[in-house]
């Protein structure tokens, strides 16, 4: 990850620097007979198909280095570069010194580091000899902040003591050479790294992997901070932290490939002289483990600490209490989802689309792979101390996180069952929407996990000394007596044992105690809970763009709007609408504002697809009255495919899409999402050439990327969409009658319920309006007045609207444009 990356490209830089370098003077250590034909044809393709750098000993790396020293010509090394090899030597010489106090390594275990660090700095004295040192401006036009590549320094906060190169660092960039001193010509860049044996490569990877886990703790504690304190959403945690534990486990299970590779699976276990805290939080899983192995209850009977390993340790105590309490509820929320809510078996609970396994944060998956034979316990320890960090009694009581939970559900849940009592008819898509966010509500309100639990104390055995306790459970399951009777009418043939408290008291003494409390899980794990809360509001954004885009209406409603307020018909702005159009202006408006009426009827029509020459063929014949929309779509109908497409539907966000697939089970492994959203970062960002935050700039950089996106996103997946569309929906029924009225020409009123139904008659009402606007602006120039009864009736409505649902709403900013931020 961070550490090793960095140091490892550090050392590549300058490894790559100075064999380059001699191959340019002349140097080839590797000369090899000129191929002829079919064979140099196909080596140059090998060559080409492999992007791994080539190894260079440290013998080469020395004759290459002696070979630039004895060149006449006076070499100049770019400044970061030289910051660079300075970085790697002192990374590498406070690793070794680590490894060799925290593992109480012999001398002969860090001979092949100290070895490997020694050659580099007499590379470095052999090359000052004959080597400047200059910070170089590759891009004279660029500004300040990106004259010299950016490598960090991701070693500073170590206090390293600096190298003896700091000498041969010149006071002031010395003057640039001539043109007849240096290699006339460079060859093509290539990749060199500096070859290393396999035992130090992984010694060296485990320590620097070490020192990640610190960084990223650190930095996870104050995402969970934030988090607590309400700046960022439970959502955003989970993802964020979710990222984390996924980079940390794809590394360790490289470090453990490659270790087994070439056997030398010892050195991933810690000596038992000295242990840090993981090394410790392992050793008490591992004897979770072996007991729940043993006795596969709920109740996991480990004996306490003191009396099993003889440490009194308090604070290692708490925390391995915490563990056991948890485990058990973590294997029966494993339970339910593969036996139930991930499969075919949803059905019996009256839904139709099952629970997805993204659903379930990172930290229960890695804990929970304590009862399975394949686990990596570095990334376990890890995931199970973020947990213990997360209910230090200095965190875990400032929020309630299932309550939290419980109220974004019912703030969401809301306009859904508004829609469905006004009988809103939603498409196909909306509909399977609608039904996996009725699957993750179920589960949410239900609280299986709990009752599950509750069930399985209830059937503990009589002669259990833990027996009876079902009865703490069940006032926090069913808090009003009716639904207690209704509840316990399931288990009417199962025993009601009651507790012994003599015998409760005698186990406790020897053993950890059972967690009382019946939705223990989420309520201690905030990131369960924020990767419900995640995966609820991309369902609930899901349902409203399919409901939103089932039709012509927000499109419609948008381009109204915006026209009225334009032509100052309007004054009080619609604060849900503004936020969509702002959202969506690219979608909607195809990026920009029409500043005259005569531009805003084109752009509507070129916004719903139609081509500029379709547009153009319509305009002189179509009539403006509330039934255009028909005629047009009959010619839309008859263009190309790609004219047919609904142009107006709105999407989400290209990072939402990535997390929907992944939520959904299209792309269920975490880590390979990342690396999309990463991907993502690199398509927005403006730089000409932009690097991958992951690989370049590290976990950390990466985490608090997609922190400040998600915290965007999170605004936005909280948008009404579908009370949005209800009210245009019914707004246009409104307008639509009383166009009816004012002409009996255009035909008799609609059905009471007709207007519930995906219609296009809002899109006429708007081609009417807009033409009304347009034809009134092109007689403006003539001095003419022209009627516009359509677009009166229509700024009526609207405005009577507004002013009753948002009388507190600001007036528009005339002077701003399009619609206010």
């Amino acid at each position: 990850m961070a550490v090793y990356k960095g140091l490892k490209s550090d050392t590549d830089v300058f490894t790559s620097w100075t064999v380059s370098m001699a191959q340019a003077l002349g140097h080839d250590l590797n000369s090899v007979p000129r191929q002829k034909g079919s064979a140099r044809t196909g080596a140059k393709g090998v060559a080409g198909s492999s992007k791994r750098a080539s190894k260079v000993s440290s013998k080469d790396l020395r004759a290459h280095a002696a070979y630039i020293a004895n060149n006449k010509a006076k070499i100049t090394m770019p400044m970061d570069i030289f910051r660079a090899v300075k970085r790697a030597i002192a990374s590498r010489k406070y690793q070794t010194k680590k490894y060799e106090l925290e593992e109480e390594a012999e001398s002969e275990d860090t001979v092949g580091h100290k070895n490997f660090t020694k050659v580099l700095e007499e590379v470095c004295a052999v090359l000052s000899t004959r080597v400047d040192f200059k910070l170089v401006i590759r891009n004279k036009d660029a500004t300040e902040k990106k004259k010299t590549r950016k490598i960090e320094n991701l070693y500073s906060a170590l206090e390293l003591e600096e190298t003896d190169l700091d000498d041969a660092m010149p006071d002031t960039p010395p003057q640039s050479q001539s043109s007849a001193s240096a290699p006339k010509k460079l060859p093509p860049p290539r990749e060199f790294e500096l070859a290393l044996e396999a035992k130090e490569e992984v010694s060296l990877r485990i320590e620097c992997l070490k020192a990640d886990r610190t960084e990223l703790l650190k930095h996870i504690s104050l995402v969970a901070y934030r988090a607590y304190g309400g700046v960022i959403d439970l959502g955003t945690a989970a993802m964020v932290i979710g990222a984390a534990i996924a980079q940390f486990k794809h590394e360790e299970e490289e470090i453990i490939a490659l270790a087994e590779s070439i056997n030398l699976h010892h050195l991933l276990q810690p000596k038992d002289a000295k242990r840090t805290i993981y090394d410790q939080t392992h050793d008490s899983l591992e004897d979770i483990w072996t007991v729940v192995r043993n006795t596969p209850l709920y109740i996991i009977p480990l004996q306490r600490l003191h009396l099993r390993k003889g440490i009194t340790s308090a604070g290692w105590e708490q925390k391995e209490e915490f563990l056991v309490k948890y485990i058990p509820d973590a294997h029966i929320d494993h339970e339910l989802r593969t036996r139930t809510w991930e499969n075919a078996a949803v059905n019996a609970l009256g839904l139709s689309q099952p629970l997805g396994p993204a659903s379930l944060d990172e930290l229960t998956k890695e804990i929970y792979r304590t009862l399975t034979d394949h686990w990596s316990p570095l990334t376990m320890s890890f995931a199970a101390e973020i947990l213990w960090t997360m209910n230090r009694p200095e965190m875990h009581n400032r929020v309630d996180s299932d309550g939290l939970l419980l109220e974004q559900l019912r703030v969401v849940t809301e306009p859904l069952k508004l829609a469905a009592d006004a009988g809103f008819k939603m498409d196909r898509q909306a509909k399977s929407a609608l039904e996996k966010f009725r699957t993750i509500q179920h589960w949410i309100e239900s609280s299986p996990v709990a009752r599950q639990k509750y069930n399985v104390l209830r059937r503990l055995p009589a002669s259990d000394p833990m027996s009876g306790i079902q009865h703490d459970i069940l006032p926090q399951l069913m808090v009003t007596a009716q639904g207690r009777a209704e509840f316990l009418q399931r288990y009417n043939s199962v025993p009601d044992p009651t507790s012994d408290p003599q015998a409760q008291q005698q186990y406790l003494n020897d053993y950890y105690d059972v967690s009382r409390e019946a939705d223990f899980l989420r309520r201690k794990n905030p990131m369960y809970c924020g990767k419900l809360l995640m995966d609820l509001l991309l369902a609930y954004e899901e349902v409203g763009l399919a409901s939103a885009n089932s039709g012509a209406v927000l499109l419609s409603m948008a381009h109204i709007y915006v026209a009225l307020l334009d032509q100052k018909i309007l004054v009080r702005t619609w604060p849900r609408l503004t936020d969509v159009i702002n959202t969506h202006i690219g979608t909607l408006f195809l990026g920009k504002f029409p500043d005259n009426p005569q531009k805003a009827y084109n752009r509507l029509l070129l916004a719903s697809g139609f081509s500029a020459t379709l547009v153009t063929a319509l305009k002189d014949e179509c009539e403006k009255n509330p039934r255009l929309a028909s005629k047009l779509k009959r010619a839309k109908n008859s263009a190309s495919k790609d004219e047919t497409k609904d142009a107006w539907a709105m999407t989400s966000r290209p990072v939402v899409q990535i997390l929907r697939e992944h939520f959904s089970g299209k792309e269920p492994d975490l880590l390979r999402t990342m690396y999309r959203i990463d991907n993502e970062f690199m398509k927005q960002s403006k730089e000409k050439l932009p690097r991958s935050i992951l690989d370049g700039e590290g976990t950390v950089a990466f985490l608090t990327k997609l922190e400040a996106e998600l915290s965007d996103i999170a605004n936005l997946l909280n948008i009404n969409y579908v009370s949005l569309a209800c009210a245009c929906t019914e707004l246009f029924q409104q307008m639509y009658e009383k166009i009816i009225a004012s002409d009996a020409s255009h035909g008799s009123a609609v059905a009471s319920e007709d207007w519930k139904a995906p219609n296009h008659r809002g899109y006429g009402i708007a081609l009417r309006v807009l033409g009304e606007l347009e034809e009134d602006y092109l007689a403006s120039s003539k001095r003419r007045k022209v009627d516009t009864p359509t677009t009166d009736i229509v700024a009526s409505v609207l405005s009577e609207y507004i002013a009753r649902e948002h009388p507190a709403s600001p007036e528009h900013n005339f002077d701003k444009g399009g619609v206010d931020a």
